[in-house]
């Protein structure tokens, strides 16, 4: 869960389709139940979402160079 900071690209967990952006880490003290603020991508709408309910997108596999 620490790996959601600012910049991230999540998306929704009951909503996969739905990505985004977190534009702000509301309280960065706390990795799980903590607040950070989403634009999403198919409205341009920003609000507030706990943690535990984004899950990270991950765009390559890790190499072993």
């Amino acid at each position: 869960m620490n790996d959601i900071t600012v910049t991230a690209r999540v998306k929704h967990h009951r909503n996969p389709a739905k990505t985004g952006t977190v534009v702000a880490d509301l309280n960065p003290k706390a990795p799980v139940y903590g607040m950070v603020k989403v634009k999403w991508d198919d409205n341009e709408h920003e609000s507030r979402h706990h943690k535990f309910t984004l899950k990270r997108l991950q765009y390559a596999w890790p190499t072993n160079n």
